[in-house]
């Protein structure tokens, strides 16, 4: 970008796993601030409790928490621990502190075995490519999210858009778990889009929405049949 920055990114086929900037006079990550990972960050930072992150990428959410709370990274590719590890290849773990943990398995086994109220935030990335790992959003899925996070913890969850709207089914998790969730769309070039989801456990703080994320407040819907089960899920009810 710079003489001074390098730009790093990690590409598997067409999924992008993670993009970093590096400032070699300041040995020091550039970081973006504005993204949705920060106020889920920041809030699990006043309530003094540890982050998971699903998917690691580069690890850049470490440098987002300034080594004030522990991050736990679940990843399922130990290429891509290797790779985050490197610092000839990626810069985030080696730079931005200590205090992160990396799981080397499935995020959602590895959550459930983490004690109740446990987790001040969860950020999942882990559904960031095409393909849809269902397993990760179905409702016993959501039910074990929701009971490793602490009161007044925040739990944001990222779906790939450009073919699917999945405001329904978050629409009828809202009223299942009885939590206000909120909705945010990000286009990134042409048709590629993602969806964010944003879970607020009571008491809830607004001051997870950020100041500068359109966040939208989903009705509660009670329509059961668009609900995805460990048994059932309809794709079709979601597809655009």
């Amino acid at each position: 970008i710079t003489p001074d920055v390098t730009e790093y990114l990690y590409y598997n086929g067409f999924i992008l796993h993670s993009a970093e900037r590096y400032v070699h006079s300041t040995n020091s990550m550039l970081i973006d601030t504005g993204t949705y990972h920060t106020p889920v960050i920041d809030n699990a930072k006043r309530l003094n409790k540890p982050v998971a992150s699903r998917g690691l990428g580069s690890g850049s959410d470490l440098c987002l928490t300034q080594d004030k709370v522990k991050v736990e990274f679940f990843e399922v590719s130990q290429d891509v621990i290797d790779i985050a590890r490197n610092p000839n290849l990626l810069k985030s773990l080696s730079t931005c502190g200590e205090s992160y943990d990396i799981y080397l398995g499935d995020a959602r086994l590895g959550i459930k075995n983490k004690p109740n109220e446990y987790y001040g935030g969860i950020i999942s990335t882990a559904t960031s490519s095409s393909t849809v790992p269902f397993h990760l959003m179905t409702r016993e899925a959501f039910s074990i999210y929701l009971s490793k996070l602490s009161p007044g913890g925040a739990l944001v969850f990222l779906a790939p858009a450009s073919y699917f709207d999945y405001s329904p089914l978050f629409a009828a998790y809202s009223h299942e778990f009885k939590m206000a969730v909120y909705e945010l769309e990000m286009s990134f070039g042409g048709d590629y889009k993602y969806q964010y989801f944003l879970f607020l456990k009571p008491p809830e703080s607004n001051e997870v929405l950020g100041e500068n994320l359109d966040w939208s407040l989903l009705k509660p819907s009670k329509d059961e049949g668009v609900l995805w089960t460990d048994d059932y899920y309809n794709i079709w009810a979601v597809t655009k």
